[in-house]
């Protein structure tokens, strides 16, 4: 019993320090922007995650009678919640990211920083040898496949396909 309450103490406390370094984030970014003091920017983003906590928080006790049809497909408030991030955000933000590199900076950008960390570290190591590989998969191959994990992801949670 004591090991257990030690080893859930622990966990509580690492999620806890992870959710910080995630909010401050967020908080440094609302005082960047809107020129707040930290203290308003922290309440104010602590109580915006406070309200989107909530409803997949009670999905199973208080809401766990309220669901949404999608497709053919009906979902509790903690299925779309699921659905949406690990369907829908997670690709298109990976998505995003390597159009981000591939376009905007460009991936001679990351083949340098690459290039002069393995300087700092083994000067033996300072030619990037996948660096074509790299600039190909980053604007074609990459965006192609996750373009398709994205529609397969949505179409299989909709109930449209199943895969």
């Amino acid at each position: 019993d004591v090991l257990g309450a030690i080893f859930f103490f622990a966990v509580f406390f690492a999620a806890l320090t992870s959710a910080i370094s995630l909010a401050e984030t967020v908080v440094s970014f609302v005082m960047d922007r809107l020129h707040w003091p930290r203290r308003r920017a922290a309440i104010v983003v602590f109580m915006a995650i406070l309200l989107l906590a909530m409803p997949p928080t009670l999905g199973f006790s208080d809401l766990s009678d309220v669901a949404l049809t999608i497709g053919t497909t009906q979902m509790s408030i903690l299925d779309i919640m699921d659905f949406f991030s690990n369907s829908v955000l997670m690709p298109l933000v990976a998505l995003l990211i390597c159009i981000f590199v591939g376009y905007w900076i460009g991936p001679d950008t990351i083949i340098a920083e690459v290039e002069s960390n393995n300087v700092e570290k083994n000067a033996a190591l300072a030619h990037f040898k996948s660096a074509p590989l790299f600039r190909v998969m980053i604007r074609y191959v990459a965006p192609v496949l996750l373009l398709i994990i994205l529609v397969s992801s949505v179409l299989n949670g909709i109930g449209v396909v199943s895969i």
